[in-house]
């Protein structure tokens, strides 16, 4: 059995497609931090950023491969978890009426390694994805190689998860959407977006100065972000 929380906004409307966004917790913590004021506000900060959406935070199973002293987690054992977000997309279908060409996720470090596998397992599922502080398990060639527009943000300092698991999901991302190495400054500072993707993919980086935090800027350019779509 998976526990998950639905978030609907007031205004919902079963004859209205709706945009989604799945909020996934850091290693040891829960859905119902996600929901409340944590990192910025409900669900990292977009909530009030995106009132019209539906959010979705899910909990995460102790994690079992004895690196983790069973905290919650994604670790995705045998593809649970991934198992797990097929499902989440199911029941969202049959449930309400889900806008399919703008499902969202946003997560922070294990949150973050969710989402990046995401986008490495479903990546046509989703529109666009924001972790932070992320990294992608196992080999992208085992990845379906499906683009998804990407927000990416990562500490130079981490000392939990090395930027350099960052820099992969980063280009594997940009790889996918035939963006150029060169990159142009944005809104928020230290933002950079690359050049040349296939229109509609486009793959932001923030690489900011701190360690494995969220920083304060996250929240508003995930926002803005996602509703480029």
């Amino acid at each position: 059995m998976r526990e998950f929380l639905i978030n609907v906004p007031a205004g919902y409307s079963p004859s209205k497609a709706t945009r989604v966004v799945f909020a996934w917790h850091a290693l040891g913590g829960n859905m119902r931090q996600i929901a409340g004021n944590i990192f910025g506000g409900a669900y990292y900060g977009i909530k009030s950023r995106i009132p019209d959406a539906i959010f979705v935070s899910a909990q995460g199973l102790p994690d079992t491969s004895g690196t983790n002293m069973g905290m919650s987690g994604w670790q995705n054992a045998s593809g649970r978890d991934i198992a797990f977000a097929r499902a989440l997309l199911a029941w969202m279908d049959t449930n309400f009426c889900v806008d399919k060409t703008r499902v969202f996720s946003i997560g922070f470090s294990y949150g973050a390694i969710m989402t990046d596998n995401l986008a490495c397992q479903l990546g046509s599922t989703f529109r666009a994805v924001a972790p932070v502080a992320g990294a992608m398990f196992g080999n992208t060639r085992s990845c379906v190689q499906q683009q998804v527009a990407a927000l990416m943000t990562h500490g130079s300092m981490d000392d939990q998860v090395a930027i350099s698991g960052g820099v992969a999901a980063r280009d594997y991302l940009r790889g996918l959407a035939h963006c150029t190495t060169t990159t142009m400054p944005i809104t928020p500072d230290p933002c950079v977006e690359y050049t040349g993707c296939d229109a509609g993919y486009p793959a932001v980086w923030c690489e900011h100065t701190g360690g494995h935090t969220v920083p304060s800027f996250h929240g508003a350019a995930a926002a803005s972000f996602f509703m480029r779509f």
